[in-house]
């Protein structure tokens, strides 16, 4: 059955036969060009082992593969909805034989010949197509079909033998006829093994009378090297010109010949090489292996074609040998077959590229494949590691590194990238970062924040500190550093930023102790081995260190005095430092540790010099002092803010007898700073609830209310009274005093503020104050003569002069001597006070001119001075007379006086 001459069908040639011949019009080629003929050999078109691979395709692969290529195809003249019955064909010596039955499909067609006949199902699609162009027909009409693979129909007018017709026939004697040209190739023109003579073309159709003519248009001398090229030449008998080959799927000159060159571009175009068989790889890499003495068992399947991409596989006892043209074949083996296999083989991570390799530098297994690799080891297990993240590992030094082996396979980490998780770490990918490896206590961190959700993906890798003594990684969202003394804490933004211009952890700062964090109010803080930095919305960051750093936190932080504005610097005297905040300072010295100020206090500070100003450093925290104020106490001074009074300074004595009294729960606040006295010999402050008044003689004392109004009406220090020598205290009764240089001034509720002094004051104080005569009721003033000083009280009165002294007069006694003219009147000056009589029944009080006796029964009686010394010789009030019931009268020289038990007369 040989086949000298046929028909090639292919470009535009063949549009123009099939139209004289009324078979259709033939669709446009496929004109994708990715097969370059420049790599067509004549000699051997297609490899034996692939042109007789029945295993390539299954029936349901070729399905799909008709579907695809056919989608824009209707009717069912369609390859891909054909059907017929087929007949039954023997068995022979070229072919198995058929078992006809009833509507099977093209697909079932194609594949049961090519099990049949033993040809590659690929080979028969395309010859399919360039005999007929059947496989991308929009609607090949039946005579197509008839003629489908183009067996026994030469190129000569005759035509075709109709007895062929048919699809099935076509499909099944074109395989058959292949088969003979192996079986017999002595019987056949063209030979393998030989250099063979093989017409350009010898037969076309004239341009102008469309009648087939003759022509010479030469011989290419072919070795070929193969019996599937020698069959192809003997199906069909023409070699292509170089005008062929140049013109891809195009028209060539009046010379070209298509139909090799057309098979060997849809082959190479739709299924890879046409030199390398997948099914024949694999029965030759079992026998490779064998001879290198790895035994994999005996075989468990068939070799197969229908894995991705037209790949082949065949199972062992002992593991799966793989196929794909890019790849050739490989074995793969025990977990890392498992781990493939779960990964979903050749259609997730590719065929594999190597067989099953013992890891350098361990004790491990790898194998690797087209997208990725799968390492193995005791520990760990199988698991796979791709792209970026394969090769950053292998550039890290691999299994051999402090990562170790993969502890996990490839896995989708947030916002499009990837991780793998190692022994010593994990490696870390995405579009915009690369890969990059992150380890130990950082990568703690990284994971316990949240990995790249929170940081995003490492831009670097775990790299140590430009100072050695840590280790760094950098993310895009800030960075991880680690230290033994500090463990991994992130830094980040402006805070980051700020802290590398400072000279990171070679710095001054050191190492951070904290992670960044929200420090409330939109704010951040990080904290340092020396210092932190703070960031605010409105501040930027700030440098916070020290003992102002323990004050501030210790205050409650921004919560409290809102963000540094200003970073640790010196004071400007150079004694201490400080750190402005948005809600006050900082101040710290040696002498008095970190201390707050702020508001107005911290105003009226500077404008006093602050630390260089007679103030000195503060010593306590700005602090609520009561009733809506504040103060602050600084070395040589405080300074107190109230809500109506402002800022005041108060100093030295006057401000411990301030704080003594109680500061503003007592006094109020400051209504005038600390300022000399009018008379410049003290210093005085004034309060809301009185003043303070100081002299190096008295100390600091308080005088209020009206004893300090009139004190001041006095000449207050400057005045007759001097300074106060005691502060304001209470005088019982719901009265006050306040003693004076000389003099003080008592306060009852009825009676007002008196002045009391002298002698006067001595006796009335002896005596027991208010609680024994009450409070003065008048001030401290001359007596009617003007021969002495009188103070009167509620409970009598304290009379003085310069030879009787101070002397209490009061009660009935009292009104008995003022009606007698008091010091002016014949009795004088009092000479003692006013006691209890001898004898405990009355009082008595003794005067320059005579005493006045009283009691319950006899009342206040005078006896003058002759009479009162002869009564005294007879016993007094204890004597047998008793009680005087009648004052003295004085007859001419002599003096009498009525008693209770008789009478007295002298001389």
């Amino acid at each position: 059955m040989k086949k000298r001459l046929k028909l090639v069908l292919g470009g535009a040639v063949a549009v123009a036969l099939t139209g004289l011949l009324g078979v259709g019009s033939l669709p446009s080629p496929d004109l994708r060009e990715s097969a370059n003929l420049a790599l067509f050999n004549p000699g051997n078109i297609i490899n034996d082992d692939v042109f007789y691979d029945y295993a390539t395709m299954n029936a349901g692969q070729i399905q799909d593969f008709l579907q695809a290529k056919g989608q824009n195809c209707s009717g069912s003249t369609c390859l891909k909805n054909y059907r017929q019955d087929t007949g039954n064909q023997p068995a022979d010596d070229r072919c198995r034989g058929y078992s006809g039955a009833a509507q099977e499909s093209a697909a079932t067609i194609v594949y049961r010949v090519a099990q049949a006949c033993g040809i590659n199902p690929q080979a028969i699609l395309v010859i399919l197509q360039k005999e007929q162009g059947l496989i991308t027909s929009t609607g090949p009409a039946t005579s197509r079909l008839d003629r489908a693979m183009g067996y026994r129909c030469p190129d000569t007018p005759s035509g075709c033998d109709p007895r062929f017709f048919g699809f099935f026939n076509q499909v099944y004697n074109a395989a058959w006829q292949f088969r003979s040209y192996r079986l017999n190739p002595g019987r056949f023109g063209y030979r393998s093994g030989m250099t063979n003579s093989i017409n350009y073309q010898v037969v076309g159709i004239d341009d102008t009378t469309f009648n087939y003519q003759s022509r010479d248009c030469g011989k290419a001398s072919v070795y070929i090297q193969n019996q599937a090229t020698a069959g192809l030449y003997n199906y069909t008998p023409y070699v292509p010109n170089q005008a062929a080959l140049n013109a891809g799927y195009g028209t060539g000159d009046r010379c070209s010949a298509y139909g090799n060159r057309n098979f060997f571009n849809y082959f190479t175009d739709w299924f890879g090489s046409t030199q390398s068989s997948g099914g024949s790889a694999v029965l030759g890499k079992h026998e490779a292996l064998l001879a290198a003495g790895i035994d994999i068992g005996g075989p468990t399947s068939e070799v197969t074609c229908d894995q991705p991409y037209g790949g082949c596989r065949r199972t062992y006892a002992g593991g799966h040998i793989y196929w794909s043209r890019g790849t050739g074949a490989h074995v793969v083996r025990g977990t890392i077959l498992d781990r493939y296999l779960r990964l979903g083989g050749p259609g997730g991570l590719g065929y594999p590229t190597g067989d099953d390799t013992a890891a350098p530098f361990g004790t491990g297994f790898f194998t690797d494949f087209q997208g990725g690799s799968i390492y193995w080891s005791a520990a760990t297990e199988a698991q796979e590691v791709r792209g970026a993240i394969l090769d950053k590992w292998r550039a890290y030094g691999g299994q051999a590194s402090a990562l170790g082996y993969p502890t996990g396979g490839d896995t989708p980490a947030p916002g499009g990238g990837f991780m793998t998780d190692f022994q010593g770490g994990q490696v870390y990918w995405s579009a915009a970062t690369g890969a990059h490896v992150v380890r130990g206590a950082i990568k703690d961190r990284y994971l316990e924040l949240g990995g790249p959700r929170a940081l995003g993906y490492p831009t670097g890798d775990d790299t140590a500190t430009a100072d050695r003594r840590g280790y760094l990684t950098t993310f895009q969202g800030g960075d991880i550093y680690w230290s033994s003394a500090t463990e991994a804490q992130v830094v980040r933004g402006a805070i980051l930023h700020t802290w590398k211009q400072a000279g990171g952890p070679g710095g001054y700062l050191g190492f951070p102790t904290t992670s960044d964090a929200a420090a409330g109010n939109g704010g951040y803080v990080v904290e340092f081995q020396n210092g932190a930095l703070y960031w605010g919305p409105s501040t930027g960051t700030k440098v916070v260190r020290g003992a102002i750093l323990a004050a501030y936190k210790a205050a409650g932080g921004p919560a409290a005095l809102g963000y540094p504005t200003g970073s640790d610097q010196p004071t400007a005297d150079r004694r201490g430092y400080l750190t402005t905040f948005q809600g006050g300072d900082i101040y710290w010295s040696s002498a008095t540790g970190a201390q707050i100020v702020r508001g107005a206090i911290l105003d009226a500070w500077k404008k006093a010099g602050g630390s260089g100003g007679y103030l000195g450093f503060p010593t306590t925290s700005d602090a609520a002092a009561g009733r809506g104020g504040y103060v602050v106490e600084f070395q040589n001074g405080a300074l107190y803010w109230g809500p109506t009074t402002g800022t005041k300074a108060v100093r030295g004595a006057i401000l411990a007898a301030y704080k003594a009294a109680g500061g503003p729960a007592a006094l109020g606040y400051p209504t005038g700073s600390d300022q000399p006295t009018a008379d410049r010999r003290g210093y005085m402050t004034p309060f809301q609830g009185g003043e303070i008044h100081w002299s190096s003689a008295t100390g600091a004392q308080i005088v209020r209310g009206a004893i300090l109004h009139t004190w001041k009406q006095a000449g207050g220090s400057g005045g007759y009274l001097g300074f106060p020598t005691t502060s304001d205290a209470p005088a019982g009764g719901g009265g006050y005093v306040v003693e004076f240089q000389n003099g003080a001034l008592y306060w009852g509720p009825t009676t007002g503020t008196k002045v009391v002094r002298g002698a006067i004051l001595a006796a009335y104080k002896a005596a027991g104050g208010p609680a024994a005569l009450g409070y003065p009721t008048g001030s401290d003033q001359p007596t009617a003569d003007r021969r002495g000083y009188m103070t009167p009280f509620q409970g009598g009165e304290i009379h003085w002069s310069s030879a009787t002294g101070a002397q209490i007069v009061r009660g009935a006694i009292l009104y008995t001597w003022k009606q007698a003219g008091g010091s002016g009147g014949y009795l004088g000056f009092p000479t003692t006070s006013d006691a209890p009589a001898p004898g405990g029944q009355g009082y008595t009080t003794s005067f320059q001119g005579g005493a006045i006796y009283w009691s319950a029964a006899t009342q206040a009686r005078v006896l003058r001075s002759e009479l009162n010394a002869a009564y005294l010789a007879q016993g007094g009030t204890t004597g047998p007379l008793g009680y005087p019931i009648t004052d003295t009268v004085v007859a001419g020289a002599q003096q009498r006086a009525d008693f209770q038990n008789g009478t007295l007369t002298a001389p």
